[in-house]
């Protein structure tokens, strides 16, 4: 069995002076080439808890400590002849030999391998430092948080009657939801639970300066949908609906449609966040308004139907473009990620904050911060 096109990489990463990121699709070794680094690492300490593994979940914690139990056996029985299994075998029976020499009698006491879940290294941390934690009692596991961030939403509402700019910004906020106090519990625990995410953007004001970082993320984002949309249209199908929009644009009775606005300017070479109206009128001339690839060509979309002419040559282009957009519709259905790409699309913002927005921003940079205060009084209250 010849060894894989990346094995000096794989090598490399077993090297435990080291450190490395592991990149690769399932199926490829990456647990494997874990399991012997893990074994490897044994081998330079002296009690087995110095080594420790984490992971997302305890099925996958699970299943790596057996892993590495199931190679440690291995060393207990004849060498293997494949060349990886081989590699693994020579490691497991050194590790062994450390394993008599210092009394751990892992394969007796497999407890003592540390590798556990990102949440159970987490408890343990609190429970080993009490005070620094801050909890009264040891702390439990929350699997569910949905009703702690609710709790803390709805504390941190409840300072809306505050003098200071809590307050202010609070009222704000209920002022832009039409005063629907559940609607701003609900916008705030979503944030909370997803504070990952933006907890480390919240330091400081927010000026002019922070909205102009804020509208170019807003707009690079804008350019990538845009940019995925154009890439899966092929120059073909770019050219028939290039045609499509400029026949529909002359023979639609509202002038004022976005169609008769942007298909003569429409360039599928522009994906700039100020193309962003165009493109969108692009996705509402192929998409329903419920996201589904249209079926039919329709007086009000710009196809007016052959009878309502009474020239033979127009009776014609009528029918041959309402036949040719219908063609093109079902060549298009065949794309799955351009109509993910499409309805992505649609649901884009424009590239700057209206004033409004603005305001509604600025006040949630002064709520979340408090929201995330009072999160942490709710878990610690609750022992979570």
């Amino acid at each position: 069995m010849s060894n894989p096109v990346d094995q000096a990489a794989r090598q490399e990463s077993l090297n435990t002076q080291q450190s490395y990121i592991v990149q690769a699709p399932a199926g490829s070794g990456k647990t494997s080439l874990l399991t012997l680094r893990f074994l490897r690492l044994l081998l330079t300490v002296q009690n087995p808890e110095e080594i420790l593994a984490i992971t997302f979940t305890r099925k996958a914690a699970a299943e790596m400590h057996q892993r590495i139990i199931n190679s440690l056996m291995m060393g207990t029985k004849a060498k293997p002849s494949n060349d990886f299994d081989r590699q693994l075998w020579q490691v497991a029976t050194e590790v062994l030999e450390h394993d008599a020499l210092n009394a751990w009698q892992l394969l007796n006491n497999p407890a003592r391998l540390r590798i556990q879940t990102i949440d159970s290294l987490c408890a343990s941390l609190t429970q080993q430092l009490p005070v620094t934690a801050r909890f009264g009692s040891p702390p439990s596991i929350q699997i569910d948080s949905s009703a702690l961030y609710v709790e803390a939403a709805r504390n941190c509402l409840e300072e809306m009657e505050a003098d200071d700019g809590i307050g202010k910004a609070i009222q704000l906020l209920l002022t832009h939801l039409d005063n629907q106090f559940s609607r701003a519990e609900q916008l705030i625990s979503a944030m909370l639970a997803s504070r990952d995410q933006w907890l480390r953007h919240m330091g400081g004001s927010v000026d002019d300066d922070s909205r102009a970082s804020l509208e170019e993320v807003l707009q690079r984002s804008i350019m990538t949908i845009v940019g995925n949309v154009a890439s899966l249209i092929s120059l073909p199908q770019q050219d028939e609906l290039k045609e499509l929009l400029m026949f529909a644009s002359k023979h639609t009775s509202d002038v004022d449609s976005p169609t008769c606005l942007y298909a003569e300017s429409f360039d599928f070479n522009d994906t700039s966040p100020l193309s962003l109206d165009s493109w969108k009128m692009l996705a509402d001339f192929v998409l329903t308004a419920a996201g589904s690839w249209r079926k039919q060509a329709n007086a009000a979309l710009g196809f007016p139907a052959p009878s309502a002419t009474v020239d033979k040559e127009d009776k014609a282009l009528y029918g041959a473009m309402k036949k040719q957009y219908k063609q093109l519709l079902t060549e298009l259905a065949d794309n799955a990620e351009l109509l993910d790409a499409m309805l992505w699309l649609r649901c884009l913002p424009t590239p700057q904050y209206s004033e409004q927005q603005w305001q509604f921003i600025q006040a949630l940079f002064v709520i979340l911060p408090r929201a995330v205060a009072h999160l942490r009084v709710v878990f610690q209250s609750s022992g979570h």
